[in-house]
């Protein structure tokens, strides 16, 4: 299992990259003030990425009949820095 965190500021950041061997992850925004947008790619932006709200958080997991997603997750502010946490479980 690793655990870290990262600043995901306003360019596309990478918060995961891809891992054939993923099982699980978990996002956590343990930022001040402002959302963090998350996607699959560098094109994620404020206004198509998934929104993770302050102190919000996101998991995906393997599951009977589904598997987690593998590839790289990117994140995007609109402005300044924020903080985000991540698990990931191989």
């Amino acid at each position: 299992m690793a655990y870290g965190n990262i600043a995901v500021g306003t360019s596309a950041t990478v918060i995961l990259v891809a891992n054939p061997k993923r099982t699980m992850f978990q996002l956590y925004h343990d930022g001040t003030s402002a959302a963090i947008y998350h996607g699959e790619n560098s094109s994620v932006t404020t206004a198509n990425g998934y929104t993770l709200a302050q102190t919000g958080e996101y998991k995906d997991e393997t599951t009977i009949g589904r598997k987690c997603y593998q590839g790289a997750v990117y994140g995007i502010v609109a402005s300044s820095t924020e903080d985000l946490r991540y698990i990931e479980r191989e």
